[in-house]
C-alpha cells in the first residue's frame, strides 16, 4: 500500500494529510482536546498554536510524524508513562523513532502510515515494571523513575501487599505479555487487594 504526506503547503493549519492509494485522507491533530473534527469547535488557544505552526513553514517529515504521535497521545494509553519519555527524546533530537500508537481511539495518521504498536516496546514497559516489583519493598535510594514510581503506588510494605506483588510478578516475568494478556482473560487469575 502506497502512504505518502502531502506536502505541507497543501496542509491546513490543525491538519496532517496523506494520500493512500491516490486517495487524500485528512485527521484532525485536534481530536484528543477537543473530540470532533469540526475546526469551528476550535478555540482561540488552538487557533493561535495554529497560526504559529503556519509561520514555521513547512516541517519535516520526521517533524510530522513527532507531531502526530503527539496529536494522538493520551495519558490512559497502555504505554503510559513510557509513552512520555519516548516523546521527550523524538522532541529533543528532532527523530521520529518509536513508531508506537499512543491514542486511545485507533485513528490517524500514523495508523494510515502502518505504525503500530510495538511489542518491543510493550515488553520493554512490563521489563522495567517487572524491575521495578521484584526491587520492592527492598530498595533504599530513589533508583529509576519506574522503581521510585512502583514504591509511590505501593507504599510501605505489608504481608497481603508482598503476596499480591509475588503473585503479579509469577504472572508477568514468566513469559511476559503473552502471560500477561493470558492472565487477564482467564477468570482464575488471582485479583490484587490493596
Amino acid at each position: 500500500m502506497g502512504v505518502k504526506l502531502v506536502a505541507g503547503r497543501h496542509v491546513p493549519s490543525g491538519f496532517e494529510m496523506v494520500i493512500i492509494e491516490n486517495q487524500m485522507r485528512a485527521w484532525n491533530l485536534w481530536w484528543n482536546t477537543m473530540l470532533t473534527d469540526d475546526p469551528e469547535a476550535w478555540d482561540d488557544e488552538i487557533r493561535l498554536i495554529n497560526q504559529m505552526q503556519s509561520k514555521l513553514g513547512d516541517l519535516t517529515e520526521q517533524h510530522r510524524l513527532i507531531r502526530a504521535q503527539i496529536a494522538e497521545f493520551c495519558r490512559y494509553n497502555p504505554l503510559f508513562p513510557q509513552s512520555v519519555d519516548i516523546l521527550c527524546t523524538e522532541i529533543g533530537e528532532s527523530q521520529f523513532q518509536v513508531p508506537v500508537k499512543m491514542g486511545c481511539e485507533g485513528r490517524g495518521l500514523l495508523d494510515s502510515m502502518i505504525h503500530r504498536d510495538s511489542d518491543a516496546a510493550w515488553k520493554e514497559t512490563l521489563d522495567q515494571y517487572n524491575a521495578a516489583l521484584s526491587k520492592w519493598p527492598c530498595q533504599t535510594g530513589p533508583g529509576t523513575l519506574m522503581e521510585s514510581k512502583v514504591s509511590g503506588f505501593l507504599g510501605r510494605e505489608t504481608s497481603m501487599k508482598r503476596e499480591n506483588v509475588g503473585r503479579l510478578l509469577s504472572v508477568t516475568s514468566n513469559g511476559g505479555t503473552l502471560a500477561l494478556s493470558l492472565a487477564a482473560q482467564s477468570p482464575s487469575t488471582p485479583r490484587l487487594s490493596a
